[in-house]
Formats: structure tokens, C-alpha cells, sequence
């Protein structure tokens, strides 16, 4: 049927099925088995076998266009390809339209966009327990514009008209090089017209996925715009290319909430931007809660998380709130590179937790995160502001070069770090490593209510709870992991069971049990030079200690056999011509730190200004003190 005559009747199959259906017209816009489907129409109980349409514009196997219609209980077995725009294995173009239980298996060649079952929806859509077992091929992908590309196994595109996606179905093999994802290759929802908020949904769907060459490649929707996503779940592999941004669940995610979801995804990627285990990077208000991934993340020499590849965000204020959330999976990248999200810029992490390994190849690894930055000065009791809360990592972190941190890598700026804690072990090639995190700048933010245990080794700057610390405020801090200092012979061994480095901080009310083992090269060559000097790190701190408060704080002189609290040669910060400043000891008025025995340190008495009824606990005389569980409130309760 032409487009001029749509038909706009009720056509019931009663459960017949229609074999060797042929359409072969390149030319012609509106191919399959009906042409163009109007107002009113109603297809049902209806069944294609070995299907085979090619057409220009709007194809499917069932019909081409379809508009303010309803499908339920068809399906389509064969083969449709589009030469022009939209192609879908049962329709190629919807408008305002529902379809329900609906079945499609074969193969669909697409030149911009195709879907599993549906090429390209305009005005609303609602697609309700659907499947579709597909195989999507980008023909001439090589002369294609990825900016005009996308592929579902579900759905090719989605525009503005909002909509539901319920308990649909897929699996689908796809080889691509624009937008594409294991659902949905772009839902472009509400981007033109945020303010009218018309609802888009994707509820309990899964996906198994296997994806190669894709630019935003998502295991459920390539690139998303406004839109909530539950209780979804993918499994499968995607293989990226050049400059991609990948996501087990999510490529790329504007403005939304993701809540009870989970992927299973192995993700690869030669020379990306922004890989995740669910989503690759999040652009402007982005919520995740209850979600996790579990697969393995190899992101060449992009960034990579293994929840989230990158949290940016686009306007002051506006940012990523990921909580109660979870990624297992191994994490391997170049640059910001972390256990549960690479790259965080002005986000909130609150009780989540990473147990994958993290590799760096060049900087920034974290169990948690590999690099954090604040760039909107928010401060205060504001629940918005930028803070990573009650959470914890478990792998081990590895940088080649500089800057590794049990729990984060490289943090500039954040308004608050409580209660988190590290169990892994940590390592930095070169320069810089921490129990916790491994270079630290607060910019007058806190750090509070932290643990680090395990081991952590660097050449340079090696510290139990920070490799470097600078312009913010340290206290309640609890360290056993014992610190490694060794390998190279050009750098004096500055590592510490607290903190390697510090500048312009105040660290108080902290605990370090560990021990450090200097075997460094440069010892053995300067003990020769002058054999009466120490160049065994302090109890508490290692060198380059300028402008730094020490208070109520201990370590344990047994284990580490210092009597004073940190030895270091004097601090020219940076070599620039400065005045240098002595090291403090424990005779100034900016140090009251302490190294006691074991039998002392068990005491509570010992422990002065020490809150012991909300933040500390300790079993008098057989332990050390223990911090109490912290539990926090969460970024929506704070908000109401």
C-alpha cells in the first residue's frame, strides 16, 4: 500500500503465517508487507517467515511507516535492508504508535538508522515485552558520518516524543561506527525541549550484546538524553575503535537516573575517551543508585572506571551522584583510571564499592577513582556539593609512572572525603603512592574518618594513608599498611606510615601502626658520603613536610623504631629560589604527635581529644582504637 492510501483498518492474522514475502525496491520509500499504516490501524496475530525487503526510506518486514498504530503478538523471520534512512526488522518508522509482544529473528543492514525490530521512532513510543534475536550491519560504514548513525538491537533512534521501553528482550551481534547500543543506539530525548519534560522510560529490559567498531556504544543505548533507566541488565562484549566513549550500560548519559541495573559487559577499547562498566561518561545531572557492573574494562589509553569511564559536568552546580553502587571487574587504562569511576569532576560517591584490580599505564590509579577534581565551589552543608562518602575499595592498584591511591590517585579540590577505607595493595612505578590517596590537594576541604591497610610501595613519596597532602584539614584517620620505599638510586626515600608529603595541612586525632622498609639505592650510596646521617623516614611523616599542624596524633615507635616524628632534609618547594623552612619537630607548637609503645597505644587514656563516644571505639588495654561505622545520609534525603 502506498503512503497516499494508509491503511487504517484492523487486520488480525488469527496466527497465520505469511512465507517468502519479497520487496526489492531501492527506489521506493514505505517497503513491507504493509506500505504505510494511519490513524486507528491495528495489526495483530500475525507471522512473517523468510522475509526478504529492501526499500529507500522507512522499511520493515511488517510495515514501513506506521503512525498512531497498534502491533501486538506479530513476528518477522528474515531479512530487511534500507538504502536510505530507517530500516527495522518489523517497522521501518513509527509515530506515536504501540507495539507489544512482538518477536523479531534475522538480519538488518542499515545505512543510518536500523533497529532490531524498529528502524526510527518520531512523536512517542511504548514497546512492551518485545524481543528480538538480530544481527545489525552498517553498510559503506566506511563513507558514513557517525554523528548521523545509530544502530539498536531494539530501536535505531528514538526522537524527542518520549515514551517506554517495558520488559522487552534483546540479542543482537553489531558491527558499526556511529551510535549504537544493545536496546537503543540513540535516544534523543527532550535535548530541543528539557523544559516540557516529556517522560522517557527503559524498565526491566536486558541485552546481550556483542558490538564492534561502535563511537558511543552503550550495552543497552548508545547515547541517551533525559530519561530513566531500572532494573535493566546487560551481558556480552563491545569492542571500540577510535575516540569512543563505551558503556556497559550507557555510552553516553545526559541528564537522568540510572537505579537498579546491572552489566556484565567486557569492554575493549584500542584508543578511546571514556570507558565504563556502565556507563562511559555522564554529562550534567546524572543519578546512579543500587547499580553494578562486574566486567572487565581494557580502555587503551582512555579513561576508565569500572562503573563510570567519566562524570562531567555542564553547568555550575550540576553534577553526578553515584551511590550504593558497585563494580567488580578489572580496570585498565592510560590516564585517570579507577576501580569505580575514572575521571570525577564535581561528583558525589556515597557507600559505594570496588573490588577490581586497577592498572594506569601512565598516571592517576585508584581503587575507587582515579582522579577527582572540583571546579564549582559549592562548600558549606549544601548535600550537592562535591564529596566522596562511606565508601571503599578492595583491589590492587597499580600506576606505571606517578600518582596511585588505594582508593584514589590524584584528588584536586573536593569538599569532603569520610569514611572510607582500603584494604589493597598499592603501588606507583615512579612517583607518589598512598594507602588511601596517592597526591592529595583539599583546597579546603576535609578528609576524615579514612583507613588504609595493606601494602604500598614507591620509589618516591610513599605514604600509608597519602603519598602527598596539601591545603586542608586531615583528622580521625586510622593506618596499618606498611609502606615500601625502594628500586631507584636519584631520590631520597620519603616515605611514612602516615604521609610522604605535606604542605599547608593540618592532620589530627590519626593512628599509624604500619611500618616503612627503606631499601633504596640512595642510602647505600650517601651513608658512604656521610654515614651520620638519617635518612630513615619519622614516625608520622617523611620529607618535604612545609607549613604542616600536627595534633593528637600517634604512631607506634616499636614497630617503626623513630623516636621523632618526621626526618627530612629542609623543603625549597620546588626548587624555585624560595626561602626554604625548617622541618618541624616535635618541640614547635605546630606538632603534638607522638611515638609510644604497643602497650600504650592499647590504653584509651592515651588518646587525647579523642572522641570516643561517636567516632572512635576501643576495648581498653588488648587493641588498638577502632573508628566506628559511619553511616551517611543520602544526597536525596539531605535535598527533601
Amino acid at each position: 500500500m502506498a503512503p497516499s492510501t494508509r491503511f487504517t483498518g484492523v487486520f488480525d492474522g488469527n496466527g497465520h503465517t505469511i512465507k517468502n514475502l519479497y520487496i526489492n525496491d531501492t527506489n521506493r520509500s514505505y517497503c513491507g508487507l504493509f506500505g504505510a499504516i494511519g490513524k486507528g490501524g491495528k495489526i495483530q496475530n500475525l507471522h512473517l517467515k523468510a522475509a526478504d525487503v529492501c526499500g529507500s526510506r522507512g522499511v520493515g518486514m511488517l510495515a514501513g511507516d506506521i503512525f498512531e498504530t497498534t502491533i501486538s503478538n506479530c513476528s518477522a523471520e528474515g531479512y530487511a535492508q534500507d538504502f536510505g534512512m530507517a530500516v527495522g526488522g518489523l517497522v521501518g518508522v513509527t509515530r506515536n504508535s504501540i507495539i507489544t509482544k512482538c518477536n523479531v529473528q534475522g538480519t538488518v543492514d542499515y545505512h543510518s538508522y536500523g533497529g532490531g525490530l524498529v528502524g526510527s521512532v518520531e512523536g512517542t513510543i511504548a514497546l512492551e515485552e518485545c524481543s528480538t534475536s538480530v544481527t545489525l550491519n552498517l553498510r559503506n560504514a566506511q563513507d558514513r558520518d557517525k554523528y548521523t548513525v545509530a544502530g539498536g538491537g531494539l530501536v535505531g533512534c528514538i526522537g524527542e516524543g518520549g515514551g517506554m521501553i517495558h520488559k522487552c528482550q534483546v540479542v543482537v551481534s553489531m558491527d558499526t561506527n556511529g551510535m549504537a547500543g544493545g536496546l537503543v543506539g540513540r535516544a534523543n530525548i527532550g535535548y530541543q525541549n528539557r523544559d516540557e519534560k516529556r517522560p522517557f522510560s527503559l524498565s526491566e529490559c536486558t541485552a546481550t550484546v556483542s558490538m564492534h567498531g561502535a563511537w558511543y556504544g552503550g550495552g543497552l543505548v548508545g547515547d541517551m538524553d533525559f530519561g530513566t533507566v531500572t532494573h535493566c541488565r546487560t551481558t556480552g562484549k563491545i569492542f571500540g575503535t577510535n575516540g569512543c566513549f563505551l558503556g556497559g550500560l550507557i555510552g553516553q548519559y545526559n541528564t537522568g537516573r540510572v537505579e537498579a541495573c546491572e552489566s556484565d559487559l567486557t569492554i575493549d577499547c584500542e584508543k578511546g575517551e571514556s570507558v565504563g562498566g556502565l556507563i562511559g561518561v555522564t554529562v550534567s545531572s546524572v543519578t546512579l543508585t543500587q547499580s553494578k557492573a562486574s566486567g572487565a574494562i581494557s580502555a587503551g589509553d582512555a579513561h576508565a572506571g569500572g562503573l563510570v569511564g567519566e562524570t562531567k559536568m555542564d553547568r555550575i552546580g550540576v553534577k553526578a551522584i553515584v551511590e550504593h553502587c558497585s563494580a567488580s571487574g578489572n580496570v585498565s587504562g592510560a590516564d585517570a583510571v579507577g576501580g569505580l569511576i575514572g575521571q570525577c569532576q564535581d561528583g558525589c560517591v556515597i557507600a559505594c564499592i570496588a573490588t577490581g584490580n586497577v592498572t594506569a599505564g601512565v598516571r592517576n590509579a585508584g581503587g575507587l577513582i582515579g582522579a577527582c577534581t572540583r571546579v564549582a565551589v559549592v562548600g558549606g552543608s549544601n548535600p550537592s556539593r562535591a564529596s566522596i562518602v562511606s565508601s571503599s575499595a578492595s583491589g590492587n592498584v597499580i600506576s606505571k609512572i606517578e600518582s596511585a591511591g588505594g582508593l584514589i590517585g590524584h584528588c584536586d579540590g573536593f569538599d569532603r572525603i569520610e569514611g572510607c577505607h582500603l584494604s589493597g595493595e598499592v603501588q606507583a612505578t615512579r612517583d607518589t603512592a598512598g594507602g588511601l590517596i596517592g597526591s592529595l590537594s583539599l583546597r579546603g576541604g576535609t578528609l576524615s574518618r579514612c583507613s588504609a591497610s595493606g601494602k604500598v610501595k614507591s620509589p618516591r613519596y610513599a605514604g600509608g594513608l597519602l603519598g602527598g597532602a596539601g591545603s586542608g584539614i586531615i583528622s580521625d584517620c586510622f593506618v596499618s599498611a606498611n609502606v615500601y620505599v625502594e628500586d631507584l638510586e636519584n631520590y631520597i626515600p620519603w616515605g611514612a606510615p602516615l604521609v610522604s608529603n605535606a604542605h599547608d595541612v593540618r592532620i589530627e586525632r590519626c593512628l599509624a601502626v604500619g611500618k616503612v622498609i627503606c631499601n633504596n639505592k640512595y642510602i647505600e650510596i650517601n651513608k658512604k658520603i656521610d654515614p651520620n646521617k638519617s635518612y630513615i623516614p619519622g614516625g608520622l611523616a617523611g620529607g618535604g613536610i612545609d607549613w604542616a599542624d600536627f595534633r593528637d596524633s600517634y604512631w607506634n615507635a616499636e614497630i617503626t623504631g623513630q623516636a621523632t616524628f618526621a626526618v627530612a632534609p629542609r623543603w625549597d618547594r620546588g626548587g624555585m629560589g624560595i626561602p626554604s623552612t625548617p622541618c618541624p619537630t616535635e618541640a614547635t607548637a605546630e606538632v603534638k604527635a607522638k611515638g609510644l609503645s604497643t602497650a600504650e597505644l592499647f590504653c584509651k587514656a592515651t588518646y587525647v581529644n579523642w572522641d570516643f563516644e561517636k567516632v572512635w571505639t576501643i576495648e581498653d588495654g588488648k587493641g588498638y582504637p577502632a573508628l566506628r561505622p559511619f553511616v551517611p545520609v543520602s544526597v536525596a534525603a539531605q535535598s527533601k
